[in-house]
């Protein structure tokens, strides 16, 4: 049976954001070794960025599954991948352990639908997570009934790329679930049209 990770990183050590928006294949730092006994090809991982002192949104900004077993860097498959000039000493134990992780999906910023704290803290489930209570550690393996609620929440925030741009209002008196509006006259015919937010225009027949 496979396990789920969180892998906390700190962007007061590294660039977090950056290291998982340039690369597909990361390496990641086991803290201990009986945590690196546990992890095993195929396990779910998710990468949660903390909030370092510049006070960046902490959360979940990637997922990913382990394919390369923990081992010491100097046994590395890819030590090209360890992108050390991302990190602030610029180098690395020979004897550090870390695990590969192929990353399957990001979601950097809000704006790209990262999990942030917030909305995990706020989850009856999930918010006595050590990483919520505590904050501190790289690897936290999780139980399988939270695994299953992240895996839920983090499915919620899916966004088809061909929709990203579309704004969702919820449920609107009248309309079937679904409805979309192509113009400004149409958000305005529902109800919608509120001149001083979200950016609408007064000039009503320019499309949406």
């Amino acid at each position: 049976m496979s396990n789920t990770w969180i892998f906390q990183g700190n962007p007061d050590r590294f660039d977090v954001s950056r290291y998982i928006t340039d690369f597909d294949y990361i390496y990641w730092y086991v803290r201990f070794q009986s945590h690196g006994d546990q992890m095993k090809i195929g396990d779910s991982v998710y990468i949660w960025r903390a909030s370092g002192v510049q006070s960046q949104t902490a959360g979940i900004i990637a997922t990913g599954k382990i394919n390369e077993r923990c081992k010491p860097v100097s046994d590395l498959n890819h030590p090209e991948y360890l992108a050390l000039d991302y990190w602030e000493t610029g180098e690395v134990d020979p004897s550090e352990l870390k695990v590969g992780v192929s990353i399957v999906n990001k979601r950097i910023s809000q704006e790209s639908n990262m999990l942030t704290r917030k909305t995990i803290a706020k989850n009856k489930i999930l918010k006595s997570l050590p990483i919520i209570t505590a904050g501190v550690g790289s690897n936290f393996i999780l139980e399988a009934r939270q695994a299953e609620e992240l895996h839920s929440l983090w499915s919620e925030g899916q966004v088809d790329e061909a929709d990203e741009s579309i704004q969702m209002f919820g449920e609107i008196d009248g309309y079937p679930e679904g409805s979309k509006f192509e113009t400004r006259m149409q958000i305005k015919g529902a109800g919608l049209h509120k001149y001083h937010i979200n950016g609408i225009s007064r000039v009503l027949n320019i499309g949406c």
